[in-house]
């Protein structure tokens, strides 16, 4: 029987039944983490399959041998490790529902091969990359250049924004933009004034307050530093030889109006700041962007659909392959991840309440409609390519964005004959009820869609967050994460918190306390590349005969034209980029949350 709307449908009974059935193995729980809805527990058909187990243990394999030819290895028995890793890989591939314990065990248990002290300078990172290739960003972390560059095709691209007056607590001025221009481009300097910068609208910020009291964390009785700092930008002109470019500007390192404020010409202190920003970017990343509004959001699509659309519903089997192991993942990270004593609170800087509670509060202030990608791009002031001509996050995403509008634009028409259609649909209703409601999935702001345009609007919406926006900040955490001292998880020492003590005696000394040991920094190395190696699907690559309808063929074979038209753009581009971003070509951009 092929997809029908519940209205047209002559055995309702039967419907009715089905959904009953799915509602007792999908259930919502909010204990933990505290407030969110996940998942009670695994449902079956849900969990990893042995192929996809095959997959993770040849990453782990990977990271076990480049553990084990690392120069900051322990002396202990290579051979008993080997053993060891064997047997836990042999139980994840006998036995796919145990995968997410053999994961998380052999996290740790690759970290613990190493030493808990630093290298003797900062090149000994290199030694932590020994059969694995190090992450391109090495060569170039400290260039002021690639610091400004991972703010528009970064891990993160997600918190820069336009300015357009100082806020009281911004204690940017005219003279340290003129240090910083004259530090980038020579004392002849002759561009646009700090005035005429902010006035046409090119000076940008990366903000952190989102982090300001979130508290700083510990591992095995270490202190962890976490910062709030506020990142000044422009996007300067052509100047001479230099090419119009987004350049840094000045570094605030505390929310507070009195926070010292540190520029380029400051070498030693610039530095610090740079990986202040560095360890807040991280931490905002993984608890807002890529942990909450990605994977959590499409947990909660995820649960909503299997418990109020029939198998029978079209939008159920639209729906389905961009929800393929998510509950899987979360539930990998729900055990071994995210609860105390796991690779979060281990690695990242806040304490793991800190780090649950920024997740908690950006699922509280959830907003479909402005975090939709045209949306935020305008509300950040980062939309208009005259302003900030290169964005390769914004110009990449925003085809792709168009390309899935358009599928299911014209997917939707195939049911929907007119409004009257969306609002007769009872699942669809109460689908979207069950996803804002208090005892249902906790998104706020979601109502049921009252024409054909409403509902295409969240439909590609959530798509788009399973496919493309999560690839954008999974597969770009390695080449810009996985380098540590580019992106460490969490700092080891603190900023000095007034001017009087800004003086920096020994910055090789200083520098190298504020980074990970070798077992922190090989922990980060191992779970990164873990979660950047797996691309198990791609995006419109549905599954065989999938639809059960023949109308859906040439809408399918559209949407797969207009990803190759947008794949032969972004890569044209990004031909002219100084760093390339391919993380959204459509070849490389996965169907659903599933690592």
């Amino acid at each position: 029987m092929g997809p029908s709307l519940p209205q047209s449908d002559r055995d309702a009974r039967e419907r009715s039944d089905g959904l009953a059935f799915k509602r007792e193995l999908y259930h919502y729980d909010y204990a933990y983490p505290p407030g969110i809805a996940v998942a009670r527990s695994l449902p079956p058909g849900e969990e990893f399959t042995a192929c996809f187990a095959a997959h993770i243990v040849a990453i782990q394999m990977k990271t076990f041998e480049n553990g084990l030819a690392s120069d900051g290895v322990r002396e202990d028995s290579e051979a008993n490790r080997r053993l060891s890793f064997l047997a836990t890989a042999a139980r994840a591939l006998l036995s796919p529902a145990d995968l997410g314990a053999v994961m998380g065990s052999q996290l740790s248990t690759n970290a613990r091969m190493m030493r808990d002290d630093r290298p003797a300078t900062v090149i000994g990172y290199n030694e932590l990359y020994a059969t694995i290739e190090r992450p391109s960003i090495a060569s170039q972390y400290q260039d002021d250049f690639a610091f400004a560059w991972q703010r528009v095709a970064g891990a993160n691209p997600m918190v820069l924004r336009a300015l357009s007056s100082l806020p009281e607590h911004y204690r940017f001025t005219a003279t340290q933009f003129a240090t910083a221009a004259r530090h980038h481009y020579g004392t002849s300097y002759d561009g646009p004034s700090f005035d005429q910068a902010l006035a046409g609208g090119r000076l940008f910020v990366a903000d952190y307050c989102l982090l300001a009291d979130v508290p700083n964390g510990s591992w095995l009785g270490v202190p962890q530093y976490l910062f709030a700092p506020i990142a000044l930008f422009c996007w300067f002109p052509p100047l001479g030889r230099h090419p119009a470019r987004l350049m840094p500007i000045a570094i605030q390192e505390r929310q507070a109006g009195d926070s010292p404020v540190t520029d380029p010409s400051k070498p030693a202190e610039w530095i610090l700041a740079k990986t202040a920003v560095q360890v807040a970017d991280l931490a905002w990343h993984e608890a807002r962007a890529h942990l909450g509004l990605t994977h959590l959001v499409m947990e909660a699509v995820t649960l909503a659909t299997e418990r109020q659309l029939s198998v029978r519903h079209p939008l159920f089997a639209l729906l389905t392959p961009h929800c393929r192991f998510t509950l899987a993942i979360n539930d990998f990270a729900k055990h071994h991840l995210i609860v105390p004593g796991g690779q979060v609170e281990q690695y990242i800087s806040p304490t793991i309440d800190g780090f649950l509670g920024v997740v908690a509060k950006t699922l509280k202030g959830f907003s479909w409609k402005e975090l939709a990608l045209e949306a935020d791009l305008e509300a950040r002031g980062v939309r208009d390519t005259l302003r900030l001509p290169l964005y390769p996050y914004r110009d990449d995403a925003l085809g792709i964005w168009d390309a899935i509008e358009r599928f299911v634009g014209e997917y939707v028409a195939l049911y929907y004959r007119d409004a009257d259609a969306v609002r007769g649909d009872t699942e669809l209703a109460a689908w979207a009820r069950e996803l804002a409601a208090e005892d249902g999935a906790r998104l706020p702001s979601i109502t049921p869609p009252e024409t054909r345009e409403e509902l295409v609007d969240l439909l590609t919406f959530f798509i788009f967050t399973a496919s493309a926006q999560h690839s954008a900040l999974n597969y770009t955490q390695w080449p810009f994460m996985g380098y540590v001292p580019s992106m460490p998880a969490a700092a080891y020492r603190d900023l000095p918190p007034d001017a009087r003590s800004r003086r920096v005696v020994d910055f090789d000394r200083e520098y190298l306390e504020m980074l990970p040991t070798y077992s922190q920094a090989a922990g980060q190395i191992n779970l990164l590349y873990l979660l950047s190696g797996i691309r198990y699907n791609h995006l419109g690559d549905y599954p065989v005969c999938h639809f059960h309808d023949l109308r859906v063929v040439p809408v399918l074979r559209r949407f797969k034209e207009r990803l190759a038209k947008v794949e032969t753009d972004s890569q044209g581009r990004d031909r002219s980029r100084p760093i390339s971003y391919p993380y959204l070509f459509p070849s490389n951009v996965a169907q659903s949350i599933h690592i």
